[in-house]
């Protein structure tokens, strides 16, 4: 016989020598009599339905059969010793299989192969319902004395190796649950199967929480000291490494586990903690396998979803842990918060504490991911590391994603725009934030907020300070003076529709920035720890998705922490206390804005770096705000008189947009030019909404519209 060539004929081979083993067993059947033999057809595979499918196997001596496993552990040794493909020698190589565990596991997959077999069993079985193979056939088929049988018979039980690697399930009978081990069929997972016919991605029963990834970073693409690298490559010569990667998102913590899986020529499963299924799936089982068949580590994404959920969910990690230690693969568990897992007595652990890179780090990982792009110097790392704050692996696929995109959107040579890379690290957003808030549009400009000189000039100080931190805290060195309070923090007070909102939205658009406003209502929790959770998330994915968050109403959230009288004050108070926290801590930009200022927590008041009051308009302001909002295409008529407007109603810029827009549909609706009387009943609609009846003073020489109009 010529070495296998591929995997295929290796699989064949053994499914030649199934067939002679298949045929000993029923002649001995035959022998002792032991076939039904009755006028039921339909109930038993006849006999010479058996015989038809095995006609063209040889006789079926014992010789004979272990003449060609010979044959086949020589050619096996061949493939071995020539590399040649063979999935079936890769499996058991992996697992570390007995000749007797791999040709359990042929008899199992069998079925899968050819549909003659589950004739073939159920007539070995004496039971046409029986197309799979039980554990009493596959002992039979694989020895043939009893007590050999009863010497083997640990392949199938839950501590051998088939089965405790998933790799093989013993199924009990529908009509006999709590039977014996014997009566129960032996089915391989569909996982195996799938790599032992070459497929090899990853297993559909993990793929709703689960990515593999193939690696490409090196030690040179990590952001972090030379000390931790050292750690990090001194730690591949260990074995059964648990790897604890403590640290905010972004901080590269997958991109060291990238470098260390590069290094050791393995796959790495990213497995999301936060979308894990029910307890009753045997994920540690599932995972493992894929571990091993896909040679691969383990990283643990989001462990603080569990950590944070109670007992519970630390229970069920370390019992991943414990389940997955065995397969003698990296696990890495990355997390944002401290904790010490139950490891089992084999293994260790080795702690890395991780940060986001700091401004001077991310300009120089903007600069050397442009520089092996072929980037030339239109483009402006420093600019992109003040307004991103994104982590390594985030600025190589912002990188790739604006190359991608130059060649799409090119008429003639491509070329990466400071544009298109402002784009590509925009989409490195973390989805987190739009569960518990809305993304504001703005179309506005500088030109279009109308405001006191003074109150313009405190914006777009704000908006100075956040374009050149990367040269404030890099160049210049205050990061290193400052260990908290690296942020932005704003506080804008005044009257609602005095342009809050506004001026945060054109801030956030000025500087290519998504802008997010906190839905206080899917926040704030009657339930103790959700809110402090909520805004845990709130702040985890504002900082990976580099946005503004802008707490509107600030006031319900930051207000004033009082004196305990009840459990509820008590709450209240370590709310507030949390939230100081978080916001100190934050280095993104957070905005509050809020109508009462004076109910705003003094330890806040204290951290904003800017405080911004909005005023109420003058009327010299309404006028403008007044002229400003109605579009040059609108059919606005000259007798409408705006002067008179702003002089005689003390509305806000919110309360005249609304006017301004109801005159329009009053116009539209006459299909007329917006008139006076328009503008005139849009006001006294918008007084009602503020609890104001129209006065005669108010409205002077126009009072008589409204009286008409009624």
């Amino acid at each position: 016989m010529e070495p296998f060539a591929n995997s295929t004929q290796h699989i064949l081979a053994e499914l030649h020598r199934l067939d002679r083993m298949l045929l000993r067993h029923v002649l001995r059947l035959r022998a002792a009599a032991a076939f039904t033999e009755s006028d039921f057809r339909g109930l038993y595979v006849p006999d010479t339905v058996a015989d038809g499918l095995l006609e063209d196997t040889p006789p079926a001596d014992t010789p004979e059969i272990e003449e060609l496993s010979a044959q086949i552990d020589a050619l096996r040794h061949e493939n071995c010793v020539r590399a040649n493909d063979s999935t079936l020698l890769e499996l058991a190589m992996r697992f570390e299989l007995s000749q007797l565990e791999s040709d359990a596991i042929v008899i199992a997959l069998a079925p899968e192969l050819d549909s003659r077999y589950e004739i073939l069993y159920a007539y070995a079985q004496n039971d046409v319902t029986k197309k799979n193979p039980t554990v009493d056939l596959a002992l039979k088929l694989l020895q043939g004395s009893l007590e050999e049988r009863v010497a083997i018979r640990g392949i199938f039980e839950p501590t051998g190796t088939l089965l405790r690697n998933q790799i093989l399930s013993v199924v009990p009978d529908a009509q006999n649950r709590d039977g014996p081990l014997l009566s129960r069929y032996v089915r391989l997972d569909p996982r195996a199967a799938a790599f032992l016919l070459g497929r090899n991605s990853l297993d559909w029963r993990l793929s709703t929480f689960t990515e593999r990834i193939e690696p490409t970073l090196e030690w040179s693409d990590l952001c972090i000291s030379e000390a931790a690298a050292t750690r990090l490559k001194r730690s591949l010569q260990l074995e059964r490494v648990l790897y604890w990667f403590e640290g905010p998102p972004g901080s590269g913590k997958q991109s060291a586990a990238e470098a260390i899986c590069r290094q050791q020529n393995l796959s790495l499963m990213v497995v999301d903690l936060r979308r894990l299924p029910a307890t009753d799936v045997p994920i540690a089982a599932y995972l493992r396998l894929e571990a091993i068949l896909g040679n691969a580590a383990i990283y643990f994404d989001h462990c603080d979803a569990l950590l944070e959920s109670g007992p519970a969910g630390r229970d069920r990690l370390n019992q991943l842990i414990r389940e997955l230690a065995a397969c003698n693969r990296p696990i890495f568990l990355a997390s944002a918060v401290p904790w010490q897992p139950e490891l089992p007595r084999e293994s260790r652990i080795i702690r890395f504490p991780f940060a986001r890179p700091v401004l001077g780090d991310r300009r120089k990982l903007w600069q050397d991911h442009l520089a092996a792009a072929g980037v030339n110097g239109d483009t402006d790392p420093a600019a992109l590391a003040g307004k991103f704050a994104l982590g390594a692996a985030e600025i190589r696929r912002a990188v790739d994603d604006a190359g991608h995109a130059a060649l799409l959107h090119a008429e003639g040579e491509p070329k990466i725009t400071n544009g298109l890379l402002h784009e590509a690290a925009r989409a490195q957003s973390s989805q987190t934030l739009r569960r518990l808030a809305r993304k504001v549009e703005c179309t506005q400009t500088w030109d279009d907020l109308i405001l006191p000189p003074r109150t313009l000039a405190q914006l777009h100080e704000i908006e100075r300070s956040i374009r050149h931190r990367e040269l404030v805290y890099s160049r210049w060195g205050f990061e290193h003076k400052l260990t908290l309070g690296r942020g932005v923090n704003v506080l804008l007070s005044g009257q609602s529709g005095t342009g809050k909102t506004m001026a945060a939205s054109i801030i956030a658009r000025e500087l290519g920035l998504d802008l997010y406003k906190i839905d206080l209502a899917t926040v704030v929790s009657k339930y103790i720890g959700e809110t402090e959770k909520n805004l845990a998330e709130i702040f985890h994915g504002a900082q990976t998705s580099n946005a503004i968050i802008l707490f509107d109403e600030a006031d319900a959230l930051f207000g004033k922490r009082s004196e305990v009288k009840d459990a509820h004050d008590r709450y209240a108070n370590i709310e507030i206390a949390y939230l100081l926290q978080r916001v100190e801590e934050y280095e993104g930009v957070v905005i509050l804005s809020t109508n009462l200022s004076q109910n705003i927590d003094e330890a806040f008041a204290r951290r904003m770096r800017h405080a911004v009051e909005f005023p109420f308009p003058e009327p010299a302001y309404r006028e403008r705000i007044w002229r400003s909002l109605f579009p040059s295409l609108a059919p606005l008529d000259p007798g409408v008189d705006v002067a008179f407007l702003a002089r005689q109603f003390e509305l806000a810029g919110g309360n005249i947009r609304n006017i301004a827009l109801a005159a329009a549909f009053f116009a539209a609706d006459e299909n007329s030019p917006i008139r006076m009387e328009h503008v005139i009943f849009g006001v006294e609609r918008e007084l009602q909404k503020i609890g104001k009846l129209p006065s005669r003073a108010e409205f002077r020489e126009y009072y008589e519209l409204i009286r008409q109009h009624r």
